[in-house]
């Protein structure tokens, strides 16, 4: 394989006073040699003064001869012209000489390509540039002048790394030989070309400068003709394969260029008509790859194409310029929410992709997208690059490379996940990396949670506490110090220490803990001792629970609501009538029982309470109605329907969750009503838009499913919001989906909302089998209206993986 390996040349050419630079050339040219040479059989020689073999001859004529054998001339120059090489030459110097050749052949062969580079040269040169500097300011108003070459400028030497990196690596991918002998009869027509048989494509176009199919395909549209009235015209699906030539055909001087949306689809619906290079099939890809955001352009076909042999995804990432860092962190995306391994081989190894992609010349978004993919799929052995990463202690992207850390140390167990937080003290932890490592705290050592109190992360801190607290660890020395802790939830867990010791605090000394400064207690103090005061009615008897009630009720319903819970079963009949009648006899005989206990007049104790009527006859509804549906029992289902049924009582998630457990068919509409409403209420912006919380949408959901387990049908054609539409979609079982009439679900592939037709057939893709994807996609691709991405999704189901399928899924569908 060695021997037949395609060797590009670069020729370097400089006056003497780019030597860093020049080293910084050849250090590059090796580095992709590393990464690219097994891959793509391919040998990149970088050519330049320094390696001419010495023989007899006139020097300048030596590497005249390495010049005219390479591919590409590139010309750095500076603040120096040189000096003539000889006295035979008749060029001022061995650059212009070299530049000279280049050209001429350039105009006769076109080749070599020529790059040039030219070096910031600073003010105070330029303001007396003698001999040297005169002449390299003359060149270069020539080459503006006769706009003939296309020239770059840089300053630093990290710049002139990135520019000479692009230049060698996009000639490369563009003039690499890509075919091979391999057949492609599942996509060639047996008629496509016009050439005899005695002539193979590869034969007449061997040393043309577009591949030997796309150059037979321009071949046959160039020979035809027109009639006598008209000309020839190109076909839609023709035009689009002219333009995928024209952008795969891009020089290091032209602009990078994608496939539209439209022009991708046609090909990928007409896919067999033609027999496509292996450049094409790449630019398919890395148009699907700068489409990711939209969902628009199949890339999965491609990426398993019979001819796409050494193109997956984190390669494809390095096909990608390095300007254009969205493409290459929407593919990184790709990887994570796909699950994708990260495909390596002893030349492109994991240690190259960490260090490319963490590396310093890596844009920060870059970084980002690759610590968010070893969060999902990172190993031990990434855990020193991911360390570098956390040293440099970048704010763009510390908390990623602190969650990528730790999510590897968490797959070792639950104690070296917290042995890792208590080594990097993260000030900000995600809520997945929390739930992940006090989801089964009983295989963290004591140890390990006690070390976790001095964490800096005070979620940290606030779990471990808690699990201590539970295992009766905490001393009263610690209970005594962490009562005076800034945060308030930390002050609460010392009652409960004290608790756990037989210390029972009183009201007001708890208050005190929790209430720092008792004349402007902070939003989280309030709530917090709300919270408090609430469990602490659990520990009082019934009799103290009543006798509270009668002193505090209507203000304060707590007591009143424990002392009901506790005696549900005498008192149901009472709250029943209550709410039916909206507490109005209650709300008075409180009243006069409260004014009673003050030993004062009904009308001196309630003067000025009317305007709070309304409130507190709202709060004894719902307080009321919340501890009916908690009790979870269908004796209460009529009057809990009616109640909810009233638009003015706000609903809670809690409401949504007693239909999960005894909701009927009836109730259906009422839970879509419900949920709504709750999306009205929460603390959405208008920037964060009206949808519920995600809980409240996967308890409708699964209550919704539930109730219609036995009526699909009717569930699908319910009238509700698209939020919750692609939710019951997608949330339907595999099983039952697939049962489901083809013709309904076309019908949702062609529904008006994108999101819909999305989970659609992305559902599709994990429901069903291969073959019933593929005669599914190449049904809907037949009609109209057609949607690209529905075709985006059911490519993904047809070519990609089961298990990168139900990572999607996870990844993507509500639950």
């Amino acid at each position: 394989m060695a021997g037949n390996r395609k060797v590009i040349s670069f020729f370097l050419a400089s006056p003497g006073d780019l030597i860093e630079e020049r080293k910084i050339a050849k250090e590059v040219a090796e580095e992709l040699n590393s990464m690219l040479a097994l891959k793509l059989n391919v040998h990149i020689e970088l050519v330049g003064w320094e390696d001419t073999v010495s023989s007899a001859g006139r020097p300048q004529e030596i590497i005249n001869r390495d010049l005219e054998r390479c591919d590409v001339f590139i010309g750095l120059v500076w603040k120096r012209w040189g000096s003539a090489p000889d006295n035979q030459s008749k060029h001022q110097s061995g650059f212009e000489e070299e530049f000279s050749i280049a050209t001429s052949s350039y105009n006769n062969i076109k080749k070599p390509k020529i790059s040039l580079f030219f070096k910031t040269v600073d003010a105070q040169a330029l303001s007396d540039p003698g001999e040297q500097l005169q002449k390299v300011l003359n060149f270069k108003k020539q080459i503006i002048d006769d706009k003939s070459l296309l020239f770059q400028g840089f300053e630093q030497k990290d710049e002139f790394e990135r520019l000479i990196r692009k230049c060698i690596s996009q000639y490369v991918f563009d003039h690499i030989e890509l075919n091979d002998d391999s057949s492609q009869a599942s996509h060639t027509p047996e008629n496509e070309t016009s050439i005899t048989k005695n002539e193979s494509a590869s034969d007449r176009f061997d040393s043309s400068p577009i591949p030997a199919q796309s150059a037979t395909f321009i071949y046959n549209i160039l020979r035809r003709t027109g009639g006598e009235s008209e000309k020839a015209e190109l076909q839609p699906l023709e035009v689009a394969r002219l333009r995928l030539i024209s952008n795969v055909l891009g020089d290091s001087q032209n602009d990078s260029s994608y496939l539209g949306a439209h022009d991708a689809n046609l090909i990928y619906k007409n896919k067999l008509e033609y027999t496509l290079e292996r450049k094409e099939i790449l630019g398919l890809m890395q148009a699907g790859a700068k489409n990711l955001p939209h969902e628009n352009i199949p890339i999965w076909y491609w990426l398993n194409h019979p001819l796409n042999t050494f193109v997956n995804l984190n390669f494809l990432a390095l096909t990608i310029p390095d300007g254009d860092y969205s493409i290459k962190v929407s593919i990184l995306n790709l990887m994570t929410t796909t699950g994708s391994d990260l495909k390596v081989d002893e030349t492109l190894t994991r240690e190259f992709y960490i260090k490319h992609w963490l590396g310093p010349k890596s844009d920060s978004s870059v970084r980002n997208a690759f610590l968010r993919y070893l969060c999902e799929k990172g190993r031990v052995d990434d855990l020193p690059k991911i360390q570098e990463e956390i040293d440099k202690n970048d704010s763009q992207t510390i908390v990623l490379a602190y969650e990528a850390y730790i999510s590897i140390e968490l797959n070792s167990g639950l104690a070296a996940g917290l042995r890792a937080i208590n080594k990097l003290q993260p000030l900000t932890l995600s809520a997945k990396i929390l739930d992940r490592l006090f989801a089964s705290p009983s295989y963290i050592s004591t140890d390990e949670l006690q070390s976790a109190l001095n964490n800096r992360n005070k979620a940290v801190r606030l779990r471990s506490l808690q699990v201590l607290i539970d295992r009766k660890l905490i001393s009263l020395e610690y209970a005594e110090q962490i009562r005076q802790d800034p945060d308030v939830n930390i002050r609460v867990l010392s009652i409960s220490a004290f608790r756990s010791h037989g210390v029972n605090l009183g009201e007001s000394e708890a208050k005190a803990i929790i209430i720092s400064n008792a004349s402007s207690p902070s939003k989280e103090e309030d709530e917090a001792w709300r919270t408090y005061q609430l469990k602490a009615l659990s520990f009082l008897d019934d009799v103290e629970l009543e006798r509270k009630s009668n002193r505090e009720l209507p203000l304060i319903t707590g007591s009143y609501l424990e002392h009901t819970r506790r005696n549900i079963n005498k008192k149901r009949s009472e709250i029943t009538r209550n709410l039916l009648n909206k507490f109005e006899e209650f709300y008075e005989e409180s009243l006069v029982v409260w004014a009673g206990g003050r030993n004062e007049s009904y009308e001196t104790n309630t003067k000025g309470l009317d305007t709070l009527k309304p409130f507190m006859i709202s709060r004894l509804i719902r307080e009321t109605l919340t501890l009916l549906v908690k009790l979870k029992s269908k004796v209460d289902l009529s009057i809990v329907r009616e109640v909810l049924a009233d638009p003015t009582v706000t609903p809670v998630e809690a409401d949504i969750e007693y239909f999960l457990s005894v909701g009927e068919w009836q109730d259906v509409e009422l839970i879509l009503d419900l949920v709504g409403r709750t999306g009205k209420n929460s603390n959405n912006t208008l920037l964060g838009g009206l949808e519920p919380p995600k809980s409240a949408q996967i308890l409708a959901v699964k209550s919704i499913l539930k109730i219609g387990k036995k009526r699909l049908a009717d569930v699908l054609s319910l009238e509700c919001a698209d939020y919750l539409k692609k939710s019951i979609i997608s949330s339907i079982p595999d099983k039952d989906f697939s049962s489901i009439d083809e013709s309904f679900i076309m019908r949702l592939l062609q529904n008006d909302n994108e999101i819909i037709r999305k989970y659609c057939a992305l559902k599709c893709a994990k429901a069903y089998s291969k073959k019933r994807i593929l005669f599914l996609l190449d049904h809907y691709t037949n009609i109209s209206p057609t949607y690209y991405n529905v075709v985006h999704w059911l490519d993904f189901g047809a070519h990609s993986s089961k298990e990168q399928i139900r990572n999607a899924c996870k990844n993507i569908f509500l639950y």
